[in-house]
């Protein structure tokens, strides 16, 4: 087949979060070119695209539900179409997939080990072993949704800071007083370099204190923890928010974003949304009282 594939821009691995933008994949193995133009004419009346490929001894078929398509109705025409043509075609797999979201964020932010080239580069430090190097998924999730805030709160907490790379964009985005927190002694003072780097040392502090020694409340608390971290610390993070806290949990995966779901709400938070990045997943919840 010509022209870009549709497996062009599809995350890798599985989909955590089917009740977000997903769409069906399908994958066949096919005896033979003409099995894999009776399934696209099988399916041309349904919202999908298929495509096939030559492999070594056969032929490699995809077929994508377009958004928003009854996946059901799809995998009961495909089934029917395969019990018709017994021994010609089988499925291989069958997934929920998601686009990648790609492109630059609003605020152009990159992250450099060296001088920054521009305004908008976050500048953080090397040879060390703290978490955040700003690229991983969970982190790019917390980004995109401080970044589509309306605005930035003038109060932020940063639970398991790691290098401080989300404090420091919580700060370049408007924030006016940021207090990042790890147990980690050697990121805190990493946190604390890269503050420095960006300019960044009269708006933000971090320390190794625990959570119940820190003065609060918070308008918006971020915690890309692990879910047992998460676990342990819910109790602390809800007790340093105020009426109108927002919170950031990211670093999920599989269940375990419904799962901080149910415990946000026991907490008295309520979802604001929910995201995905292959497999990473990140909540927005929101506090009335």
């Amino acid at each position: 087949m010509s022209g870009e594939s549709i497996l062009t821009g599809l995350l890798d691995g599985e989909c955590v979060d089917p009740r977000g933008d997903v769409q069906l994949l399908v994958e066949l193995s096919c005896l033979g070119e003409d099995i894999c133009r009776d399934l696209q004419a099988a399916l041309r009346a349904l919202p999908c695209r298929v495509e096939w490929q030559a492999k070594e001894s056969f032929f490699q078929s995809h077929v994508l539900g377009d958004h928003g398509a009854d996946q059901d109705q799809l995998l009961l025409v495909l089934s029917r179409f395969l019990d018709g043509q017994p021994g010609q075609l089988r499925i291989i797999e069958s997934r929920l997939v998601q686009r990648s979201r790609g492109g630059t964020a609003r605020h152009g932010f990159r992250f450099v080990a060296s001088d920054p080239q521009g305004p908008q580069d976050i500048v953080l430090a090397t040879g060390n072993h703290a978490f955040g190097s700003g690229n991983h998924p969970s982190t790019s999730l917390v980004v995109e949704l401080l970044e589509e805030l309306p605005e930035i709160p003038a109060t932020v907490l940063d639970v398991g800071c790691g290098t401080g790379v989300l404090s420091i964009i919580a700060g370049r985005l408007g924030a006016q007083r940021v207090v990042g927190v790890d147990i980690d002694e050697e990121a805190v003072l990493v946190a604390i370099e890269n503050a420095r780097a960006n300019n960044l040392t009269d708006r933000l502090s971090f320390t190794t204190s625990q959570l119940h020694e820190v003065d609060g409340p918070f308008a918006l608390i971020l915690a890309n923890l692990t879910a047992s971290v998460l676990c342990r610390l819910m109790d602390s993070i809800t007790s340093k928010a105020g009426p109108g806290t927002q919170l950031i949990i990211s670093g999920l995966q599989g269940r375990q974003g419904d799962e901080a779901e149910e415990m946000a709400a026991q907490h008295g938070w309520h979802l604001e949304e929910r995201r995905a990045l292959g497999k990473w997943q990140v909540r927005l919840f929101g506090r009335e009282v």
